[in-house]
């Protein structure tokens, strides 16, 4: 800055000594301080950037010649100050100290009209530093704080400056792997990191596969699985519990208990000894598999075996020389193996324990004799089906009929000791009842004495009148036997159909029954007679005798109707004209209880009426609703072409006179039934030259 000043000085200096002596010459005072007197000399700052001295200190009567150039730059800051001619000054607006650092500079200010402009070409910090290579802000420093840009996912990550030389930068992701792997980085730069892996790769944990309570007891010991390609392998070294305890001193299947269940062991084996004592079991004993002794020796005994274990069985002192005690004592008199009980031998030794009976003379057979051939203390018992020997007079169980008049075999035979029977039937006689039984056990059923032979008491006398297996209750027919113990109707002469007629057809003392069907109507049968009891709608009751007969729906015609012909219609009250004036009597009259359907022509017969016109009047009777409609060339109706709703109607369709013109018109009347009923009917009269 300080180049800048000393030139601006030295233009100002330079300037003053060219101005002195021109405005002296041309008489002008040139000074323009608040003091300046006239012929007064002035000097103005005529170099640099032509600001002039606007201070305070002005030359009074004399030559005060200013310093123009120290003043110079400083007078830039008064923009809008005074000054004259083309004077121009340096200007900047921007913070102190920035002017002519980085991309900052002063401009200029030009005189107009004896005031500052504004100040043109400075350049001032910018608000914000542009990646440009420059000192935008104008700090000393370029390009400063545009910071860093991070982009991209996992490996493919990057961050970088946004400015590099003045150049901004672009923010490009490194390429991924396609394919990620189980390695903990997000190889293909998705966002997830391992994907689809269960496991890091190389990475390694303990692993047990058998039940958890059992880790670390006995011989269970957990194993290692290692991580390869994102799945735990198998369980390297692992000790689960064995599915069978092995005798070795050991606790094999991991429950705090060592050779539990004699394991391997159970199988016989041989102790070495003699007798009872050989035998031996294989048992676990301090992980080794021993031979036990099972039994031990005792005091030998008759049993076949060598108890005492001195290598001979059943070895004794009884009277054949053995331990056992023997069945019989030798040469006692014994019964052999035959079928009966006699003794006919002796008992004999047959080795050291037991004896035989030395009877062979065969069996010795019951006999029907009174002996007691078999020895047993029984007489004459057999297999017969009492115990005896001799044959039976009947079957054993089977019926039998006792000492009465029946033949019903109401008894069993029973024994009566081994070889006889006898029948227990006591229940006296049975007779023949009406119950479909063969009560004497004859072969015949319910057989007796009633009027058709048997047992039974009858429904009815044979003979007697019956009603048949019809509806009606009429006794056309007779009671006839039919077999020992029924009677059956002849009666087949088919139902008796109830008629509303004063008869009893089906003789069941009604005769207000019978079906009904009047006309148009609900009906019943009452006292022999259709009587209504209700009508269908549109149709009314009005003398009791055939049915609900009069009609109220539909239309007893169709449109245009009946005609009533061509009248004179003029209506010319309150006009002097040859017209026959106002008719206040009906020109028709027609009633009825159906719709009709009516036209007439209302004719001018005047050309001086006020207007020709027909009134319909309908009179309606209580309980029904009738409506009235009218159509035609009528050119007006009161109060309107139709009138509806319950109550009398009256409709009045006129036309005016319209000068020497022909108004005759045309109507259509439509009396139509809407609903109700009512025996009486309706009224309409139809009026012309109504006034």
């Amino acid at each position: 800055m300080l180049p800048n000043r000393l030139a601006l000085r030295l233009s100002a200096l330079t300037g003053l000594a060219l101005a002195l002596p021109l405005a002296c010459a041309s008489g002008e005072d040139v000074g323009s301080g608040s003091g300046g007197g006239s012929g007064g000399v002035a000097a103005a700052d005529a170099g640099g950037a032509g600001a002039k001295d606007s201070g305070s200190d002005s030359a009074t009567g004399g030559s005060g010649a200013k310093d123009a150039g120290s003043d110079a730059t400083d007078s830039g800051s008064d923009g809008g100050g005074e000054c004259t001619g083309t004077a121009e000054q340096s200007c900047y607006s921007g913070t102190p100290g920035t002017d002519g650092v980085g991309e900052c500079k002063s401009g200029k200010q030009k005189c107009q009209d004896g005031k500052w402009g504004a100040c043109e070409g400075e350049v001032v910090p910018a608000a914000q530093e542009t990646c440009d290579g420059k000192d935008n802000d104008c700090n000393g420093l370029t390009d400063e704080g545009l910071g860093q840009t991070t982009c991209g996912k996992g490996t493919c990550q990057v961050t970088v400056e946004n400015c590099v030389s003045g150049a901004p930068q672009t923010c490009t992701p490194k390429a991924g792997n396609p394919t990620e792997q189980c390695d903990g980085t997000d190889d293909n730069c998705d966002g997830t990191v391992d994907e689809g892996c269960s496991c890091q790769d190389g990475k390694t944990q303990s692993c047990y596969s058998g039940p958890a309570a059992t880790q670390g007891v006995g011989l269970c010991k957990p194993g290692l699985q290692t991580c390869a390609g994102g799945k735990w392998g198998a369980c390297q070294g692992e000790v689960v519990p064995a599915a069978q305890e092995t005798c070795d001193g050991l606790d094999n299947d991991c429950d705090e208990q060592v050779d539990e269940g004699n394991p391997g062991g159970g199988a016989s084996c041989s102790t070495g000894l003699l007798g009872v004592c050989t035998l031996g079991t294989e048992t676990c004993k301090s992980g080794k598999i021993e031979c036990s002794q099972v039994t031990q020796s005792s005091t030998e005994i008759c049993d076949g075996k060598d108890n005492d274990c001195d290598g001979q069985i059943d070895n004794g002192g009884n009277p054949c020389g053995g331990a056992c005690t023997l069945s019989n004592t030798p040469n006692t008199a014994c019964d052999g193996p035959d079928t009966d009980l006699c003794q006919e031998g002796q008992w004999t030794c047959s080795g050291k324990n037991a004896v035989v009976c030395s009877d062979t003379t065969g069996n010795s057979v019951e006999l029907c004799n009174g002996v007691d051939d078999d020895c047993d203390g029984q007489t004459d018992e057999g297999t017969n089906a009492c115990g005896g020997v001799c044959t039976l007079s009947g079957v054993l169980g089977a019926g039998c009929d006792g000492p009465d008049t029946d033949q019903c075999a109401e008894g069993q035979w029973v024994c009566n000791g081994l070889n006889a029977l006898s029948c227990t039937d006591n229940t006296g006689n049975n007779v023949e009842t009406c119950n479909g039984t063969d009560d004497d056990c004859d072969g015949q059923t319910d057989e007796g004495n009633n009027a058709c032979g048997g047992a039974c008491t009858l429904s009815a006398t044979p003979g007697s009148s019956c009603d048949g297996p019809d509806t009606d209750l009429c006794a056309e027919g007779q009671w006839v036997c039919n077999g020992l113990n029924a009677v059956s109707c002849s009666d087949n002469t088919g139902n008796n159909v109830e008629i509303c007629d004063s008869i009893d057809q089906d003789c069941d003392g009604n005769i207000s029954e019978g079906p009904c069907s009047l006309p148009n109507a609900g009906s019943t049968c009452s006292n022999g007679t259709c009587v209504v009891t209700s009508c269908n709608s549109g149709y009314s009751d009005c003398t009791s005798a055939s049915g609900c007969e009069t009609q109220h729906s539909g239309s007893s015609n169709s449109a245009p109707g009946e005609a009533f012909g061509t009248w004179d219609a003029d209506a010319c009250s309150g006009f002097v004209c040859g017209c026959s004036g106002c008719v206040n009597e009906p020109t028709l009259t027609r009633t009825g209880t159906r719709g009709r359907f009516f036209n007439i022509t209302a004719r001018e017969d005047s050309s001086c009426s006020a207007y020709i016109s027909v009134r319909f009047e309908l009179t309606v009777p209580s309980g029904v609703d009738y409506d009235l409609y009218v159509t035609g060339g009528g050119c007006f109706a009161d109060p309107g072409f139709t009138a509806t709703g319950a109550g009398n109607h009256i409709i009045t369709v006129w036309c005016n006179d319209s000068g020497g013109s022909d108004d005759t018109f045309s109507a259509t009347a439509e009396v139509r039934w809407i609903s109700g009923a009512s025996c009486s009917p309706w009224t309409l009269k139809v009026y012309r030259r109504q006034c």
